[in-house]
């Protein structure tokens, strides 16, 4: 008997809690760059995409394995895609876009609870869902915040290397990195904050 692939995500969260919190920050992370006042325009569209291919693969299975009918199938679909692209309408004018993140977050982890098989993995549905909530109700403040609200010695983008008063910070490190493609030639002790580690800056470069 096959298993649904609701219990297959649950075990696989169970197995790998770590990994799946460090995927699901760096997916998130390229939609919104820690805050809603830096999404990028295109965000919006590969967004949607996502929700569509992921709506249609869950028919499709449904489809195969629970016999929905092919009419049925074609109507949810095409209602499926009609109601993303109202709601990416509604997402695009609105001022709270992180609330709709948490929200449409809740409403994933709520989909998975109910459709798990909840006598055999009563524990860990329990646990993701405490987790998971939390999860999103974190991110929303994240989001809901600037980078210079909730950061510390970030100091700001956009200083350029050289320029008189030049203040430094993590985001002048990662600005430079991205910038001139090297670590820094100059005195690291010079400008405050360049002399970290550069794995987390060259990633926020990239």
């Amino acid at each position: 008997m096959k298993r649904e692939i609701t219990e297959k995500v649950v075990e696989s969260l169970a197995s790998h809690p770590y990994l799946w919190s460090l995927a699901v920050c760096l997916l998130l992370n390229p939609f919104f760059f820690a805050s809603t006042e830096y999404i990028q325009k295109n965000a919006l569209y590969l967004e949607t995409l996502l929700i569509v291919v992921g709506a249609t693969c869950y028919l499709l299975y449904k489809f195969k394995y629970d016999k929905l009918r092919f009419g049925t199938f074609i109507i949810l679909e095409l209602l499926c895609i009609l109601l993303s692209l109202f709601l990416a309408n509604l997402y695009a004018y609105s001022p709270h876009k992180a609330m709709w993140v948490m929200i449409f977050g809740w409403i994933f982890l709520l989909t998975l609870y109910f459709n798990a098989d909840f006598s055999k993995y009563r524990l860990q549905l329990n646990s993701l869902l405490i987790m998971g909530m939390g999860f999103f109700l974190k991110f929303y403040y994240v989001l809901g915040t600037s980078i210079y609200d909730r950061q510390y010695d970030v100091n700001r983008f956009g200083d350029v290397y050289g320029q008189p008063g030049l203040m430094g910070g993590h985001a002048f490190y990662i600005d430079y990195l991205a910038n001139f493609w090297h670590l820094p030639d100059f005195d690291v002790r010079l400008i405050p904050q360049c002399y970290h580690p550069p794995l987390h800056h060259i990633f926020s470069a990239i």
